[in-house]
């Protein structure tokens, strides 16, 4: 009888800060793990904590970087695991509003493992490419004012 190959499960979890991964065995024991941290990996974008932080406290950061972190990702687990044993994949993110532009669905049908999903979804699927994060609180002013006009 022939043996039964073990099958791997990958959990994602994105953070303000960085991109983390995840395997597990059947078992729940960890194969392995890939971690992107963006102030490191990417000095260009100048993040502290993943964050550009401007006065009036507005805390933002780049859907590209989340983009280039997971090509990054993407590369090392190919690079450093049988994808081919992963099952099922799971994922968390810190809470950020994205917009998402009218193209969204038909970008992502035709996703190509041939390039990257930066150069692939940035131009066309996000309306917006700076987004607030959990902390910002430069809107809560609005917000209120809002609220108090529409009960």
């Amino acid at each position: 009888m022939p043996s039964k190959v073990s099958q791997h499960f990958l959990g994602l979890q994105l953070s303000v800060d960085s991109l983390r991964a995840a395997i597990v065995d059947e078992q729940l024991e960890l194969v392995g793990s890939e971690h992107v941290d963006f102030d490191s990996e990417f000095p260009e974008y100048q993040t502290r904590a993943g964050v550009h932080v401007s006065p009036g406290d507005v805390y933002m950061t780049s859907v590209e970087i989340w983009l280039r972190a997971l090509d990054i990702l993407f590369e090392r687990l190919q690079r450093n695991y049988e994808l081919a044993k992963i099952k099922a994949i799971s994922g968390a993110a810190q809470l950020c509003p994205v917009w998402l532009t009218s193209d969204v669905v038909s970008a992502l049908q035709s996703v190509s493992p041939q390039a990257s999903l930066r150069e692939q979804l940035m131009p066309t699927v996000f309306s917006v490419p700076q987004v607030p994060v959990a902390h910002d609180n430069s809107a809560a002013q609005f917000a209120s004012s809002l609220e108090a006009a529409l009960g």
